[in-house]
């Protein structure tokens, strides 16, 4: 009879839950959106911030900082939500590796989209092809090619080749942009001094030509630099003697 008398008080016991605060619910929703607006926001910005270390900064240097901001970010975002006074008193580690994570994707985001076509061109041109020969005249029939190994630093003869000289040189190279080739320009340099600037030919096809008389012998940095319509820029730099 006892058991049976448990078991019918236990049944009968109500569960009781804990009230429902609509009002303290609504608050903390409306700070968390706050906090992650205010994250979005200085996320932008610097994904502003890192498309201009893109364009106007090397390559490198624009990427080891592009990826450093967001940590910056960070901080930028702390300071923020104590001028603004959002209370965060209740936040664990989880919350805070998720602003960072919002951080981090806004600026990768803006970043990606405003280095890419339509908004900008900021890879730089290139060259896919380069020819270099050379004859005794430039209505001669018969140019001899110079062979070019490629080195740290661009181009170069190898050991023992030379250009005679008084010879006329042909550099042609096939230079690629996404936005067009607004102009190429070839340097020749001799020690720190340049001798003669030379502007190439646009031939069509992308290909690009230039004619120098070696007068001198003397070893020579001939430097072909390339802009595009976007003001982008790449350099080939082709060391040759001439004796």
């Amino acid at each position: 009879m006892a058991k049976r008398a448990l078991k019918k008080e236990d049944k009968d016991e109500k569960i009781s839950l804990p009230e429902f605060d609509v009002i303290d619910f609504i608050e903390k929703e409306l700070r968390e959106t706050g906090a992650i607006t205010i994250s979005l926001i200085v996320g932008s910005l610097l994904g502003l911030i890192a498309y201009l270390f893109s364009r106007y900064l090397s390559q490198g240097i624009a990427t080891f900082l592009g990826f450093l901001l967001p940590f910056a970010g960070f901080f930028v975002f702390l300071f923020i939500i104590k001028k603004v006074e959002i209370d965060i008193s209740h936040y664990k580690p989880l919350n805070w590796i998720t602003h960072f994570g919002v951080i981090f994707m806004t600026v990768l985001t803006v970043w990606l989209v405003l280095i890419n076509a339509p908004f900008s061109y900021v890879s730089a041109p290139y060259v896919s092809h380069l020819n270099v020969s050379y004859a005794h005249a430039l209505n001669s029939t018969s140019w001899k090619r110079v062979s070019l190994i490629a080195t740290s630093s661009g181009y170069s003869m190898p050991v023992g080749s030379i250009i005679p000289v008084h010879s006329w040189i042909n550099f042609t190279v096939t230079a690629l942009s996404e936005s067009g080739i607004k102009n190429i320009t070839l340097i020749i340099s001799s020690g720190n001094s340049a001798v003669d600037r030379i502007a190439m030919t646009n031939m069509g096809n992308s290909e690009y030509r230039a004619l120098w008389n070696a007068t001198a012998a003397g070893n020579f940095i001939c430097t072909i630099s390339i802009y595009d319509m976007h003001e982008n820029y790449s350099v080939t730099t082709i060391a040759i003697t001439v004796q």
